[in-house]
C-alpha cells in the first residue's frame, strides 16, 4: 500500500511527521487489519472479461481484480505483501467473507479497484439464477 492519491500525489504528504520507512514496513499489517474490517457485503468481480479493454466504449482508467490477483500471484514468495496475501487467501472461494477480505487486501496493496459490491438479504442462495427468481 503506496502512499497513493489521486494521479500518485499522496492525499496527505506524511513524510515530515512519521519515518516512512518504518511505515512501509507496516503496510502488510495496516492492509491486512483493513481487509478483516468489514464483512458483509459481497465485493468485486473476479472473473477476467471475455474481451479486451480496447474495445470498450469508455475509459478504464482502473486496475481490475483480476489483474491485480496475477500481479499478487507474480511476486516473488518472499515478498512481505505476497506472505501477508497467503495467510488470508481464501481456502473456500464460495464462502463470500473469505474472498471479502482478500479482495480488499488485493485493492490496497496492489492498487486494484472494482465499482461493484454485492448485497444480498433474506436466505443464503447458489447463485444469481437462484437470486433473481426471488427477487
Amino acid at each position: 500500500m503506496a502512499n497513493r492519491g489521486i494521479d500518485g500525489i499522496p492525499y496527505f504528504d506524511m513524510e515530515q511527521y512519521i519515518d516512512m520507512d518504518g511505515f512501509e514496513m507496516l503496510q502488510p499489517e495496516i492492509i491486512t487489519g483493513f481487509a478483516l474490517a468489514r464483512e458483509y457485503a459481497k465485493e468485486a468481480t473476479w472473473m477476467t472479461p471475455g474481451f479486451t479493454f480496447e474495445n470498450m466504449s469508455y475509459i478504464h482508467n482502473w486496475k481490475p481484480i483480476y489483474q491485480a490477483l496475477q500481479e499478487w500471484q507474480q511476486l516473488p514468495d518472499n515478498d512481505p505483501i505476497k506472505q501477508a496475501g497467503a495467510k488470508i487467501m481464501p481456502q473456500d472461494f464460495s464462502d463470500y467473507k473469505q474472498r471479502n477480505i482478500f479482495t480488499r487486501f488485493l485493492k490496497m496493496a496492489m492498487g486494484a479497484y472494482d465499482p461493484y459490491i454485492y448485497c444480498f438479504y433474506g436466505k443464503k442462495v447458489v447463485g444469481m439464477t437462484e437470486q433473481l427468481k426471488e427477487s
